[in-house]
């Protein structure tokens, strides 16, 4: 046999040697999906029971809502600064 198939019969040889390395792999690749189903439908169950889902959504929540307090209690420590120079230089007139 030659690198490339040269009459019918070749062609055909090479195909059946395809299509059987194709059918071997698509059934490990069956395989992985099967397993990884698995190891998804496990997590699903073990987030619906642990509430780890909604743990994680209630941090990410929190957190930024610690983030935007601070920003906010930064503009106000800024607003409060000007205002106070304000009341020094008008204590000062």
């Amino acid at each position: 046999m030659s690198l490339h198939p040269k009459n019918c019969q070749e062609k055909l040889l090479w195909e059946k040697e395809r299509v059987r390395t194709l059918t071997e792999e698509n059934k490990k690749l069956l395989s992985q999906i099967d397993s990884l189903n698995n190891q998804l439908n496990d997590l699903r169950l073990s987030m619906k029971t642990n509430q780890l889902g909604a743990l994680i959504l209630k941090t990410q929540k929190q957190k930024q809502t610690i983030e935007d307090l601070q920003n906010r209690i930064k503009d106000l420590k800024s607003s409060n600064e000007h205002l106070l120079v304000r009341l020094a230089r008008m204590q000062i007139k």
